[in-house]
């Protein structure tokens, strides 16, 4: 699993757990503006404008790099691919070839 995939998964599974919090998220929203249970409130989502948008992905690109687990995956993986190396090195025996030059006279 390469560094990009790892954070897209994470990603991903936040907005997931966020979502799932939708009714929690509206109870709260309403509290904070003082609405009542019964009022009706519609929320709808907007694209971010380009600046913002960079700007998330850079604190993305910065969470990531700062992420302990995404760093030990990382490492995990390096770790790996080095033993798979080797382990294919080992493969295939190694022939070596000496030659005596040593005179006989």
């Amino acid at each position: 699993m390469t560094k990009a995939q790892l954070t897209l998964a994470q990603v991903q599974q936040r907005i997931l757990q966020l979502e799932g919090r939708q009714d929690e998220l509206e109870v709260y929203l309403r509290n904070q503006l003082g609405l009542a249970a019964d009022q009706p409130m519609d929320v709808t989502p907007e694209e971010l404008p380009g600046a913002a948008e960079q700007e998330g992905a850079n604190l993305i690109a910065m969470a990531a790099q700062s992420n302990t687990r995404l760093m030990a995956a990382e490492s995990d993986v390096k770790g790996k691919e080095l033993r798979l190396k080797g382990e294919k090195q080992g493969y295939w025996p190694t022939l070596q070839l000496v030659d005596d030059l040593r005179c006989a006279g």
